[in-house]
């Protein structure tokens, strides 16, 4: 952590390789982007032929469509009736499917908080991928990644593999939370009674400012912390009794 904090240059570096290249210690070491493709090549096609098969997939090109389908909607919500229309597919089968890829450890399933069913969103799920060269390679766009909002995506995905890893370790269930009338926080970290709203940005931010939405969680919840995670900036606010910490988002782990 504190190699990253005096060498800004390096870290946005580190940072767009694993956005773009993910975290295989193979795919990290190879010196060259075909290199580095064959390599995901390899693995994807072992999991779709060993791994899926083993499970008794019956329509492997329906699920390579589904997890394509997935890479596509990155960070966003996801929409069952819509997945099995596009695919020409039941829901049940949609449904069996992903619970197979979250079981062989290619995604990951984020449900809404919603304790106020009447105003918040209560069933769509939100999907992250594992592994970040291998949602990319899905997608054809393998070391191509360039547009902010693509990028912000995948910045928000690398931060749920970290809370992942605090979750696990702290017993944290993680959410996220979406109002009906359009408030939003990407990630709530919930044990028992206790919420640690995360908002995530893929920025450099140059003050404290607080959004509407995470003010709004805030004004209902009044968790005893709220984060604000970016990409280098550090700084410490009050909203009511809530402190909100701005940190970098290689800091994050040391926080929690």
């Amino acid at each position: 952590a504190q190699y990253l904090s005096l060498n800004p240059e390096k870290t946005k570096e580190y940072l767009d390789q694993y956005l773009n290249f993910g975290g295989y210690p193979r795919v990290i070491l190879a010196a060259s982007l075909e290199e580095k493709s064959a390599i995901l090549n390899e693995i994807l096609t072992s999991y779709l032929e060993k791994d899926i098969r083993y499970l008794g997939v019956e329509r492997e090109e329906i699920f390579r469509s589904l997890l394509k389908l997935i890479a596509s909607q990155t960070s966003q919500l996801v929409n069952h009736q819509n997945l099995s229309q596009t695919l020409g597919t039941t829901q049940v089968t949609v449904k069996k499917y992903l619970w197979y890829a979250q079981k062989t450890f290619v995604i990951q399933k984020v449900t809404p908080l919603a304790k106020r069913v009447h105003r918040e969103i209560s069933k769509a799920p939100v999907y992250y991928f594992t592994d970040l060269g291998i949602r990319n390679l899905l997608l054809g766009s393998l070391g191509l990644v360039q547009s902010p909002l693509q990028l912000s995506f995948l910045f928000q995905n690398l931060i749920f593999l970290f809370l992942e890893q605090i979750a696990q370790e702290k017993y944290y269930q993680i959410k996220y939370w979406r109002t009906k009338s359009g408030a939003e926080v990407d990630f709530v970290l919930e044990k028992g009674e206790k919420l640690l709203p995360v908002e995530v940005k893929y920025q450099s931010l140059k003050e404290k400012r607080v959004s509407r939405s995470l003010r709004s969680f805030i004004n209902i919840y009044q968790p005893k912390q709220a984060l604000v995670v970016n990409l280098d900036f550090k700084a410490e606010t009050k909203i009511g009794s809530t402190q909100v910490v701005f940190l970098p988002f290689w800091s994050i782990t040391y926080f929690t």
